[in-house]
């Protein structure tokens, strides 16, 4: 195994070198997105996708066949809800309106403005009573206060309107309020219980035609319903949403890839280089005992030679060889390591642990 040259430890090598916790938990977290990202996140995206694309196939059906009649799309029991996919299903309705039995569905904004949505028990000639949503009124004080809203016309007449669900029940249920009854939620049960009436569970949201009419039927007596606006037929954003998730989870993984890959090149370049500096090192070495065995020899054969009084001088002389050669050698080696020290510093992207040996 090699040795860390700056702290003397030795380094894991091959897929053991990634055993640690930084790139354990970089893998777990990058899975888990992954596994989350196409299992929950781009599916939750794509169905609201699918739910979208749905709404708007039935809406544009309803505006582009003919109305059929009511009794075609409710269930013959009153308590029986209608099916998802027949809602927004445009229907004729033939009978009288129950303007004495009228509630008024607050706290829901109509084109952003706080508005009174009216509802008018409606009863067919068949015998089945269905809740009508005639329109809407501004919320505000003055002359659009709830018992001065027109009254619904009496008399028989034919009316057209898009199929809508019920709604769950309110804490509250139907309460007296300002002159009318009031609710929160469109829902048959409770209306019912308030009116005295079995209601349908569903009930019929009139188009602009039917609303219209009534008013013309009613006159100027009172504050007269607006249409309520139809749902415009738009896609959204969940399919690119859905995408964007599909992409995360392919990216994810590809970047956790690429960041091995890398530290695997940074690793293999660490060790060349440690290679490197350990033979400039050896090199180094080699040069100075080179140096201090010369100047040994040039020392010996000098002190053959020369008398008594020449070898004093001699030593004098030798010395300073001595230290030259010491000198050059250091040198050398401290060349060496401005050349190649660096390198042992150099840590890939800088996920060291000070001490362990390690990087991840």
């Amino acid at each position: 195994m090699a040795v860390d040259p700056q702290r003397g430890q030795e380094q894991k090598r091959g897929f053991r070198a990634f055993l640690t916790p930084g790139w354990i938990l970089s893998a777990v977290f990058v899975l888990l997105f992954t596994y989350f990202a196409f299992n929950t996140l781009a599916p939750w995206q794509l169905g609201k996708n699918t739910k979208r694309t749905e709404f708007n196939d039935r809406l544009k059906a309803a505006m582009e066949q003919a109305p059929v009649p009511v009794s075609e799309v409710l269930p013959a029991e009153p308590a029986k809800p209608v099916e998802e996919a027949q809602e927004w299903r445009h229907v004729t309705l033939q009978g009288k309106l129950l303007p004495q039995q009228e509630v008024l569905l607050r706290n829901r904004p109509v084109e952003s403005a706080p508005a009174y949505q009216v509802i008018t028990p409606f009863e067919t000639t068949d015998g089945t009573t269905v809740l009508v949503n005639r329109g809407w009124v501004p919320a505000e004080s003055g002359d659009n206060r709830p018992e001065l809203i027109a009254k619904a016309p009496a008399g028989e007449m034919e009316l057209t309107g898009y199929v809508r669900l019920g709604e769950g029940k309110n804490d509250r249920g139907v309460i007296d309020a300002e002159g009318a009854k009031q609710t929160t939620r469109v829902n048959a049960e409770q209306i019912g219980a308030a009116t005295g009436l079995t209601l349908a569970h569903d009930y019929v949201q009139l188009d602009e035609q039917s609303t219209e009419a009534i008013t013309d039927r009613a006159g100027d007596a009172g504050v007269a319903p607006h249409p309520i606006p139809l749902p415009k037929i738009e896609s959204g954003p969940y399919l690119s949403y859905g995408i964007q998730w599909i992409a995360f989870g392919i990216i994810a993984p590809i970047l956790l890839g690429w960041f091995i890959w890398s530290e695997i090149k940074e690793r293999r370049r660490e060790q060349l280089e440690n290679e490197q500096l350990a033979t400039a090192g050896a090199a180094a070495g080699a040069v100075s005992n080179e140096g201090e065995k010369a100047a040994v020899g040039a020392a010996g054969t000098g002190t053959e030679q020369a008398t008594g009084a020449n070898a004093v001088a001699g030593d004098v002389l030798t010395e300073p060889s001595r230290e030259t050669q010491r000198q050059e050698a250091q040198r050398q080696e401290d060349a060496m390591a401005a050349r190649y020290g660096k390198a042992a510093k150099r840590r890939g992207f800088g996920w060291n642990q000070p001490g362990d040996g390690e990087r991840f």
